[in-house]
């Protein structure tokens, strides 16, 4: 077990790590731990590496083109939650006390993730998981099953997961998204 050096919190995320998914793939359903720099890059990282997904959503953030990144599973969404996608990839602009009020109406909330709210990234309080994903992962499971706290002093392996749908945003056209990858070296899928 090996500790890091919290200096890495300054250093940037290194985006060649993570990927950027096609328009066609959206919307995608995840179980996730934001990464914002070096640090959280080399701290969280999953028991069983085939199950990981790092991806990037290329976001607006207070007028600025930024990413925001993942290291994540794909899951399978219920049936009785593809409405709630639907209305998601319907209206991409919502304003976050509409999407609040949307999830309210499928019982589901976001009251721990709300932080991460962006027109292409709606957060999903993870203890809804069972509810909303066909996956048999609980909560719990992906804390002790999923999140490798050996290889890491556990201390600094810990990571809050959240549930997030990831959608295209139609204002984030192809060329802002190869000029972004272009410029920050990120793989384009």
């Amino acid at each position: 077990m090996k500790s890091l050096d919290l200096s890495l919190a300054e250093e940037p995320l290194d985006v060649n790590q993570f990927k950027l998914l096609k328009a066609e793939n959206y919307p995608v359903l995840c179980a996730g731990v934001p990464i914002k720099n070096k640090y959280d890059q080399d701290r969280i990282n999953f028991k069983d590496s085939s199950l990981q997904e790092n991806v990037f959503q290329v976001i607006y953030d207070r007028g600025n083109i930024n990413c925001f990144c993942l290291k994540s599973i794909l899951l399978n969404i219920h049936n009785t939650y593809k409405p709630l996608l639907e209305q998601l990839r319907s209206k991409p602009h919502i304003k976050f006390k509409e999407y609040k009020n949307l999830l309210e109406e499928f019982n589901l909330s976001c009251d721990e993730s709300f932080g991460f709210f962006n027109p292409s990234v709606y957060p999903i309080d993870g203890k809804h998981i069972l509810k909303i994903s066909t996956n048999n992962i609980s909560e719990t499971d992906l804390y002790s099953k999923i999140l490798d706290t050996e290889t890491i002093n556990p201390m600094q392996s810990f990571g809050y997961f959240s549930l997030f749908i990831l959608t295209h945003n139609p204002f984030i056209t192809d060329e802002i998204k190869k000029e972004f990858c272009n410029s920050s070296g990120a793989a384009l899928e």
